[in-house]
């Protein structure tokens, strides 16, 4: 049987994991809707005009310093299992206003940018970007209330707000064709508004969060050691992977063609939605930062995280292999080559299923710093790595990248955090193994999923 603290653990995990996936599946449903309403709805020249305002407005958000919000939230966590809510209320306080502040910036540098783009490009451009700029600080309020809601493990309220934020798009796309005939402008300002009801909805669960951390007597000297610590090797790190993934393509593109970028590019967005499918990851990082100080837990917690990934994802992979394709074929029928591309990189999983522990276990125990070298190193590995094959495989090249570099970045992950971590060490048949615990836990996923789904009255 759990202990108390245990269950209370596993019950988080659960409605975590069981919410967000319901959450992903109504996402991709209602992106690939509104992406439909879109690309058959307005002209060619007004979707380009949409996607070049909102590639200024993702460009702005990347000052966002989104890499350190995971250190955050571990950090946060962490003092709140350590019973130091002081600390906790400084750091939540300085991150608040830091990112407010950083909003408010931007928008007014979006807003300068406009006025340029109106006397080079005319008025009608001017506008297009002024209508983009409530986005932007929008952004950084809805960056505070995700991360403060995740801190608190509050995943019902971050699945009402990722939700509210695809039907509401969704429904401003709708409304955009049918009533404001396809203008960008009102279609921008649409999104602003779906934006901000999204975020009112849930106000209620992350203002009084906001209002108690920046009323306390917190200053900033949490954040600041934070950052010196972990946070600039987060920020670094986030950086770093971002510009590893755009450098790829482009070398990618150089040496063997656009249509090389194309087929690869298909094939990494499909693993990426089929790895999205399984959340479970996203849950675990504000739960188990709680508990690093229970050593037993901890290793059982991490062994369970890589089992039920592998239990997940090897059915997924047979399912990718066999089942796919065929639907591929029929909804990408120019792309054909890219399902033997998503063939080969599903293998990618099996690392993947290991890597996602590695990943929470480090940032939870403060090892940014080490994340980032791996991070430089596997950008050097990868990078040389498709410029060698890439002439002579293409796209194919790519994909064995892929594969070797998720294998090797999990290896050497895993020596690190053993090395500095040895109580985490398991034999690899509990992988195999199932107990009382995988038992109870099973059923308890199936509680709650009836109860999402309605089956289950309480």
């Amino acid at each position: 049987m759990m202990t108390e603290t245990a269950d209370k653990m596993t019950k988080k995990v659960v409605e975590g994991t069981v919410l967000f996936t319901v959450n992903t599946v109504v996402q991709k449903g209602a992106g690939l809707a509104s992406a439909l309403l879109l690309a058959n709805g307005l002209t060619v020249y007004a979707f380009g005009l949409l996607k070049i305002v909102q590639s200024a407005v993702s460009f702005a958000s990347a000052f966002f310093l989104s890499g350190i919000n995971n250190v955050v939230i571990a950090e946060a966590s962490r003092a709140t299992g350590e019973g130091r809510k002081a600390s906790k209320a400084s750091l939540l306080k300085a991150y608040c206003l830091l990112e407010f502040a950083i909003g408010v910036v931007l928008t007014l540098v979006l807003l300068v940018v406009a006025a340029a783009v109106a006397s080079f490009r005319g008025a009608g451009w001017g506008l297009l970007f002024v209508s983009a700029s409530p986005l932007v600080i929008l952004g950084a309020v809805r960056m505070v209330a995700a991360t403060l809601l995740q801190t608190e493990a509050d995943f019902r309220g971050l699945t009402i707000l990722r939700l509210s934020e695809s039907i509401l798009n969704l429904s401003v796309a709708a409304a955009a064709i049918v009533w404001a005939h396809g203008q960008v402008e009102i279609l921008l300002l649409g999104y602003s508004l779906a934006q901000a009801l999204a975020i009112a909805f849930v106000a209620g669960r992350f203002l009084p969060l906001v209002l108690a951390s920046v009323r306390s007597r917190g200053d900033w000297s949490e954040l600041i050691l934070l950052v010196r610590g972990q946070g600039i090797w987060a920020i670094m790190n986030d950086y770093v992977k971002n510009f590893g993934d755009n450098a790829k393509l482009w070398i990618l593109g150089g040496l063997a063609g656009l249509e090389a970028v194309a087929i690869f590019s298909l094939a990494d967005a499909l693993i990426g939605h089929t790895v999205s499918l399984f959340p479970l990851a996203q849950t675990l990082l504000p739960v188990v930062s709680r508990e690093t100080v229970d050593e037993s837990r901890m290793r059982r917690v991490f062994v369970r995280i890589i089992k039920y990934h592998l239990v997940v994802y090897l059915p997924l992979i047979l399912v990718g292999l066999f089942v796919f394709p065929p639907f591929l074929h029929v909804f990408f029928p120019k792309y054909d080559s890219s399902i033997w591309l998503y063939r080969v990189m599903l293998l990618s999983l099996v690392p993947s299923a290991f890597g996602v522990a590695l990943n929470i276990y480090l940032t939870a125990y403060r090892q940014q710093r080490s994340l980032f070298v791996l991070s430089v190193s596997r950008l050097v590995i990868t990078l040389a790595t498709v410029a060698s094959l890439a002439p002579a495989l293409g796209a194919f090249g790519a994909a064995i990248e892929y594969v070797v570099g998720a294998v090797y970045f999990a290896a050497v992950r895993m020596i690190i955090l053993l090395k500095k971590m040895p109580f985490l060490s398991f034999r690899a048949s509990e992988l195999a193994s199932v107990d009382d615990y995988d038992r109870e836990m099973i059923g308890r996923v199936r509680i709650k999923v009836g109860k999402v789904l309605g089956y289950v009255r309480h």
